[in-house]
C-alpha cells in the first residue's frame, strides 16, 4: 500500500510541473509612442514617450536600443534618444519576464539640417541678358550655384526641368528648341537641400 501512496505523490508533481510550463506566450502591446520633436537637427535629443501593456506585465522598453525609464510604476516609459540625419523610424521594443519581446517601428522622424550659407547664389553662365534665338533653334540656359541645391527651371510659370541634389560649383543647363514664336520668361530656382 505505501507503493501506490508513493507513485501517486510523484504523479502529482509531475502534473504540477507541467500545469506550469505552459508559461505566458502574450508578447506586450506597444500602445503608442511620441516624439517631442518630428523634425530635429542631427545629433538633438528627441524624447519619446511608450505607452506599453502585457498580460502580466512590462518588464523594460527600449527606443532605438536606448533603455526607457517606467514613470510611477504604470505603463508609461520614457526616454530619449538622438537623431540621426533623414528620415527614420523609431523602433520601439517591450519586453515581458517570460522574454516575450512585441515591436513597433511605426514612428518617425526626419531630421536635416539647415544650411549655414543661407539661400543659395545662382550664377548664371549662359546666355547673356536678353537672348535672342530663332524659331527651332536651340537655346541653351547654365548656371552654377554656391551650394547642394535642387535646382527647376520654369518657362511662363510651367516647371520643365527638375534637378535634385545638385552639387555646389556644379553646372545645371535647361535647353529648348520646341519654343514656337513669341516672348518667353526663363525663371530658375534653388532651394539648398
Amino acid at each position: 500500500m505505501n507503493r501506490c501512496i508513493k507513485y501517486v505523490s510523484i504523479l502529482i508533481i509531475l502534473m504540477a510541473f507541467a500545469a506550469t510550463a505552459a508559461a505566458d506566450a502574450e508578447y506586450p502591446a506597444i500602445n503608442s509612442v511620441e516624439l517631442d520633436n518630428y523634425t530635429p537637427n542631427p545629433g538633438d535629443t528627441i524624447a519619446v514617450t511608450v505607452n506599453a501593456t502585457d498580460d502580466v506585465g512590462v518588464t523594460d522598453v527600449s527606443a532605438n536600443g536606448e533603455s526607457l525609464s517606467q514613470i510611477g510604476g504604470g505603463d508609461v516609459w520614457r526616454g530619449a534618444i538622438t537623431a540621426v540625419a533623414g528620415p527614420h523610424n523609431v523602433n520601439v521594443s517591450a519586453n515581458d519576464a517570460a522574454t516575450n519581446v512585441g515591436w513597433d517601428n511605426s514612428t518617425s522622424y526626419t531630421s536635416t539640417t539647415t544650411p549655414s550659407g543661407g539661400s543659395p547664389v545662382i550664377t548664371p553662365v549662359k546666355p547673356s541678358a536678353n537672348p535672342k534665338s530663332e524659331v527651332n533653334k536651340k537655346m541653351t540656359f547654365e548656371i552654377t550655384v554656391n551650394q547642394t541645391a535642387t535646382i527647376k527651371w520654369y518657362i511662363n510659370e510651367t516647371e520643365v526641368k527638375s534637378t535634385p541634389n545638385v552639387p555646389s560649383g556644379t553646372s545645371n543647363i535647361y535647353e529648348n528648341d520646341t519654343a514656337p514664336e513669341g516672348v518667353y520668361n526663363v525663371t530658375v530656382v534653388a532651394k539648398n537641400t
